[in-house]
């Protein structure tokens, strides 16, 4: 089965988005995980930055698992990306990376202690 495309207008849906918030609020991870694959990374960007402290952690233990995860993180400012990362495991950043084009990895493993990318690297 073809994956659709995401949907074409940067931060212009935002029905997409409060669906989404919901279904993180509630945990329905494979719902969300399927609005994630139609969306476009700039209005995924978008709800990451409305999300209350405990809903950005269960939407980036979410995001992290899938595979827009680099586009989406690619649209952050390197500060926020660093805080995100810092609150993950070595596992799930190394399971990002090794999804990412070299150069985005490099990125951002450079974001973390150098002794946690190491450990990141190791994995």
């Amino acid at each position: 089965m073809a994956s659709r495309p995401p949907i074409a207008s940067p931060v212009g849906n935002r029905a997409y988005a409060h669906v989404l918030r919901r279904l993180v609020r509630l945990g329905a991870r494979d719902e969300a995980g399927r609005l994630l694959d139609r969306m476009h990374p700039a209005d995924v960007v978008a709800v990451l930055k409305t999300l209350s402290p405990i809903e950005r952690k269960s939407f980036i233990d979410l995001l992290l698992a899938h595979e827009r995860a680099g586009p989406v993180l690619a649209g952050l400012p390197e500060t926020l990306v660093g805080e995100i990362l810092a609150q993950v495991s070595d596992e799930r950043i190394a399971a990002l990376v090794a999804r990412q084009p070299p150069d985005e990895a490099a990125d951002h493993l450079g974001l973390i202690p150098e002794e946690r990318a190491d450990a990141v690297l190791k994995l």
